[in-house]
C-alpha cells in the first residue's frame, strides 16, 4: 500500500508531537519555579527538516498538551506563541541563511522562545521581575534544544 507524501508528513508530525509531549511531561527537570525540558529539540528539528509550520504544529500540540496535563494551563497561550515563533524563526531562517550560517537559525529560534516567555512570567506571577529567575533557564533550554536539533 502506498501512502501519499501528505499522509507521511501528517504521520511524522503526529509522531513528533507525541514525542514532544512525552519529553516534556515525563522527563522534565524540576526547578523551584517550573521545569526545564528538551522539547525544543524536537520542535526545531520538525521546523527545519519538515517545514516551519510542521514545527509550529508539533510545538502547539506537544508542548501545549504537556502544559495542560502538568497543571500549567495558565501557560498554554504563551507556550503556543513561544513555540510557534521559535519554529517559524528557526525554519524560515534556516532556509534563508546560506552555508555555515544555517545553524545560527536554530539558535535564534531557541532564544526567541526564551524571550517569548518573559511576559508570561510577569503576568502569571504578577511580578514585573519574575522573569529574572526563569529566563536564564529558558535561554539554556533554547540553546540546548537547538544544539540537539542540529545533532
Amino acid at each position: 500500500m502506498k501512502f501519499s507524501a501528505e499522509i507521511k508528513q501528517m504521520t511524522l508530525i503526529g509522531l513528533l508531537s507525541a514525542i514532544t509531549f512525552l519529553i516534556t511531561f515525563y522527563f522534565p527537570i524540576p526547578l523551584a519555579f517550573g521545569y526545564f525540558n528538551f522539547s525544543d529539540a524536537v520542535i526545531i528539528f520538525a521546523s527545519v527538516f519538515i517545514n516551519p509550520y510542521a514545527g509550529v504544529t508539533v510545538g502547539m500540540i506537544g508542548a501545549g498538551l504537556a502544559d495542560l496535563v502538568s497543571g500549567y494551563s495558565a501557560f498554554i497561550p504563551f507556550t503556543v506563541i513561544a513555540k510557534g515563533v521559535e519554529a517559524l524563526l528557526a525554519g524560515y531562517l534556516y532556509r534563508a541563511f546560506k552555508g555555515n550560517l544555517k545553524f545560527v537559525a536554530l539558535y535564534i529560534g531557541g532564544l526567541s522562545m526564551a524571550m517569548m516567555y518573559i511576559p508570561a512570567y510577569m503576568l502569571i506571577e504578577e511580578n514585573v521581575w519574575a522573569f529574572v529567575k526563569t529566563t536564564p533557564f529558558d535561554i539554556a533550554q533554547g540553546i540546548i534544544g537547538a544544539s540537539l536539533a542540529w545533532i
